[in-house]
């Protein structure tokens, strides 16, 4: 990042250098020619102007593997996207002021172009070589993004369990960056660079919209959620930004309404999936139930507010009021306290974490006595040792089965 944001900033002191101290540069003061304005046509213009900028809410979908995200998260989308934008308006300062506009009009490589007519076909060559080190390194960034959305999707049960899977030596979801890769393939051999963006960023256009629109919807049906989800002049803000986004939306789709709907065609596809994999695949299980469950694990920092509606540790197996259990070393009996459970088996339960109840239930043994009459945590309670805390995914594997038994 320090090393892109150094090229980018080293490209626009330069070019601002040379364009207003070395050298004049004609620029084109008006481009107006005095006919009607094109909707269609603007409104694919800023399709692809927010496309430039659909990654300023990326760091989200790694909220789960950053820490302190409640101070991290907002910082990293207030100052990213103000970084960027001042970095793209500088960009485009520099643009303007070393290519006339006509030649603008229609060119693809602009960066190029500009910096040929800045610095010479030399300084060019150099320049080029960063941009397309830019290209790759964003490109990175963005391969990191994707697959946390199957895997959490998978997690949820609402994707296939194989996106889930974990890498054991790297820590990342392996099958996932593999569907990945296939779908960038895919779209790769689909069309042209113009049509990938077209279908690409009229997708990214219409989920932004229903994302606000939720947003005003789960305030007005949650009023005890509105500190939560707090909005500068609400609702003149929200309402703003899906004005704004419908008038591009409609318009592309009047200028390119092949790329469009294709686009839009994708995109309500998932709708019937998403029914028949509830329907089918999920058996019409809600995957809310299950994403209470995970969200009180230690794993992702539970408050217990949502433990309401879970069966409490407890109710999880019913044990007789009294059992008299042999000792090994003396045979003297030893009787259950009023709970239920031997003071030798709350030895062993206390030296567990949670999860060390059904771990017990599972193995179906309790804790016995070693040689020299000192309790030994049974293998339930060792196992629920290990279960809890220590390894997370087998914490996310016990909560599937609380949420599918």
């Amino acid at each position: 990042t320090i090393v892109k944001l150094a090229l980018v900033l080293a490209f626009v002191s330069a070019g601002l250098y040379v364009a207003l101290y070395v050298e004049q540069i004609p620029v084109t003061k008006s481009m107006s020619t005095g006919n009607a304005v094109a909707w269609g046509g603007t409104g694919l213009g800023l399709l692809y102007v927010a496309y430039a900028y659909s990654g300023w809410n990326s760091a989200a979908y790694l909220a789960e593997e950053v820490k302190d995200p409640i101070k991290t998260l907002p910082r990293a989308l207030i100052v990213g996207t103000l970084l960027t934008t001042a970095l793209y308006v500088l960009l485009n300062l520099v643009y303007f002021l070393a290519v006339p506009a006509s030649d603008l009009a229609g060119e693809k490589a602009v960066a190029a172009l500009s910096a040929g007519n800045l610095f010479g076909a030399k300084v060019t060559a150099f320049f080029n070589l960063g941009f397309f080190f830019i290209l790759v390194s964003t490109l990175s960034a963005n391969i990191m993004l994707g697959p946390r959305v199957y895997f959490a999707m998978a997690r949820d049960n609402l994707f296939f369990q194989a996106a889930a899977r974990i890498s054991p030596k790297f820590g990342t979801p392996v099958v996932s960056f593999l569907l990945q890769g296939l779908l960038a393939i895919i779209y790769i051999i689909s069309g042209t660079y113009e049509q990938i963006q077209t279908y690409m960023g009229f997708a990214l256009a219409i989920f932004p919209v229903v994302a606000v629109i939720g947003l005003m919807k789960l305030r007005k049906e949650r009023p005890d959620l509105r500190d939560h989800y707090r909005t500068p002049w609400y609702p003149v803000t929200p309402l703003f930004f899906i004005g704004v986004s419908v008038f591009v939306i409609v318009a592309s789709l009047i200028d390119s309404y092949v790329e469009c709907l294709i686009a839009l065609g994708v995109v309500l596809g998932g709708v019937p999936l998403y029914f028949i994999w509830m329907r089918i695949v999920h058996r019409g299980k809600d995957h809310q139930e299950l994403r209470k469950t995970l969200m009180n694990l230690p794993l992702f920092h539970g408050t217990g507010e949502l433990l309401e509606d879970i069966p409490e540790e407890s109710s999880l197996a019913e044990e007789p009021e009294e059992i008299v259990a042999e000792s090994e070393t003396n045979g003297r009996s030893r009787k259950k306290s009023p709970n239920g459970r031997s003071s030798d088996s709350r030895k062993g339960r206390a030296e567990s974490s949670n999860g060390s109840h059904s771990a017990e239930k599972v193995n179906g043994k309790s804790n016995g006595h070693n040689g020299s009459g000192k309790s030994v945590p049974s293998q339930g309670s060792q196992n629920g040792q290990n279960r809890s805390g220590e390894d997370p995914e087998e914490d996310v594997r016990l909560a599937f089965s609380r949420g599918r038994s």
